[in-house]
């Protein structure tokens, strides 16, 4: 797909999302999905996922999905910290970490 498929997929999504009456459940399992997509690097576009993000947060607010938002800091964290680790010790060891409640 490409990004504007990307994007009308989001678009229609959230829309759905807008007339769901229990949102909890579709922002666990998001969140779910999310945390799977990043530890097994299956996410395809990094940016389309943010900007889905985004979307959900301007209609459940900050509070719903800051977890997702923390997991991409998180992940950067890991990357930067494993990269330290493999220059000073010189040890090709992948370690992740991935926080959510």
């Amino acid at each position: 797909m490409n990004d504007q498929d990307i994007e009308d997929t989001l678009n229609i999504v959230k829309s759905l999302f807008s007339h769901m009456k229990n949102k909890d459940v579709f922002l666990k399992n998001a969140l779910n999905l999310l945390s799977y997509r990043l530890l097994t690097k299956s996410s395809l576009n990094t940016n389309m996922e943010k900007m889905f993000i985004s979307k959900l947060k301007i209609e459940v607010g900050f509070n719903s999905v800051r977890k997702m938002e923390t997991m991409f800091k998180d992940m950067e964290q890991s990357r930067d910290l494993m990269n330290k680790y493999k220059s000073k010790d010189g040890f090709d060891t992948l370690v992740e970490v991935l926080t959510s409640g």
